[in-house]
């Protein structure tokens, strides 16, 4: 997948706070999107594809989710890979996170694990056919 370019900004502040409203220049200067492995793809519906948003001060921050039609995701184990992050928003070295994966009511935490070679896998506390996986809202240092 391609990256593209975006700008974004968040008023802090403002009337309904009580505070005078600032606007502070987020800095999303590129977007991209992981390559996804054995039958991961996209949530859909409405929920925005699994992308990276880099910055101008170089963390990428990931938003959205995906999904595994009939993915047996077995507790305690490393052996869930779902894609490659692409070149320039990966880590410099290995990168642990949390995250959620979900099936049918039954929601468990995961640790994802990304390399510096852009490798995302989870671990799950629990042993599920999953629908869907997030690690949306974390963030790294590009390398």
């Amino acid at each position: 997948m391609g990256a593209s370019s975006r700008s974004s900004a968040v008023v802090i502040g403002g009337a309904d706070a009580g505070l005078p409203g600032h606007v502070h220049d987020l800095g999303v200067t590129e977007i991209g999107e992981c390559t996804y492995l054995d039958g991961w793809s996209s949530y859909g519906a409405t929920f925005g594809p699994l992308q990276m948003e880099l910055s101008m001060d170089g963390l990428v921050t990931v938003v959205g989710i995906f999904k595994h039609a009939g993915k047996v995701v077995t507790a305690g184990t490393t052996a869930n890979q779902v894609g490659t992050i692409p070149d320039g928003f990966r880590p410099a070295s290995s990168f642990l996170c949390a995250g959620m994966v979900g099936a049918g009511g039954i929601n468990a935490a995961v640790r994802w694990d990304i390399t510096a070679g852009g490798v995302m896998s989870f671990q799950s506390t629990a042993s599920l056919t999953a629908t869907y996986c997030s690690l949306a809202g974390n963030s790294w240092k590009a390398a």
